[in-house]
């Protein structure tokens, strides 16, 4: 993916979004990385979109969003994986 521009914005009087559009620079595809910052709470929340413009469906086999690295002992990381009830389950085909 290549870097093509990012943007802020600001939610409300506590939150700013932050997005970072990639792109493929073969295939009719795009990668935005996305970072709210909720400042009272001191949290970052992280998520990723895919999007393409193929004529057919694709799947995705295998993707990943974009971890923060932090070289602070001080901070800590709390994520919601696996499939506990399925609550965080994806689809991987795109139409």
């Amino acid at each position: 993916m290549k870097y093509i521009s990012h943007k802020k914005e600001r939610v409300d009087n506590n939150a700013i979004l932050t997005r970072i559009l990639l792109k493929d620079p073969v295939y009719p595809s795009e990668v935005t990385l996305c970072y709210k910052v909720w400042a009272k709470e001191n949290i970052i929340e992280q998520w990723t979109e895919i999007k393409h413009s193929e004529k057919k469906a694709v799947l995705l086999q295998k993707f990943a969003s974009a971890n923060l690295y932090f070289t602070n002992k001080d901070f800590y990381l709390i994520s919601f994986q696996g499939e506990y009830l399925g609550t965080f389950r994806s689809k991987c085909t795109f139409e």
